[in-house]
């Protein structure tokens, strides 16, 4: 009990972040895994420019807050919630003409978790591509790209054989 009485004059606090809005704190939630009092916090921005995405409170420590480090999609590289990235994921498949059909295994993250994505144009599915990889880069269908490797046509595996000039050897391979 001693812990939530000198959390509660935590709230109210406010900090900017790096997008110059103000990240308020309004309650107390509960507690991590130390013990320590975890807050809920308002951002000024990021409810307000995109209320879809971050319709919940961001929650974080007062040592945390204290030391700078934010937990909405203001800081310099927002963590998002599985809430929170099926949206991104969705917005992100939409704008490439490819259905997101779920997780391709069990959610562990932006780096771990692969997408099950089919493509609107020709059928194709792949449940290869990573959350971080749909997000950052510009991949889409591999069947229907101009260029780079087709799964779904046949292709020609080579090896090519290279000595230098001191005779050492390498092997190259590929599709």
């Amino acid at each position: 009990m001693r812990v939530y009485q000198k959390a509660e004059f935590f709230i109210g606090s406010e900090f900017i972040t790096p997008k110059v809005g103000v990240l308020k704190v309004v309650e107390i939630v509960g507690k991590n895994k130390w013990g320590d009092a975890l807050f809920g916090c308002h951002c000024s921005i990021c409810h307000e420019v995109d209320p879809e995405l971050y319709s919940e409170l961001f929650f974080s420590t007062a040592s945390d807050l204290k030391n700078g480090k934010i937990p909405c999609g203001c800081a310099k590289t927002p963590h998002h919630t599985e809430r929170q990235n099926i949206i991104r994921v969705t917005r992100k498949t939409k704008e490439k003409n490819i259905t997101f059909n779920g997780w391709a295994n069990e959610y562990q993250g932006v780096m771990k978790t692969k997408c099950d994505l089919s493509c609107e144009i020709c059928g194709y599915q792949w449940k290869t591509t990573s959350i971080r990889e749909l997000i950052k880069n510009n991949n889409g269908c591999s069947s229907c790209a101009p260029s780079g490797y087709d799964p779904s046509k046949s292709g020609t595996f080579y090896v090519v054989e290279w000595t230098n000039i001191d005779g050492i050897k390498w092997i190259k391979y590929g599709i």
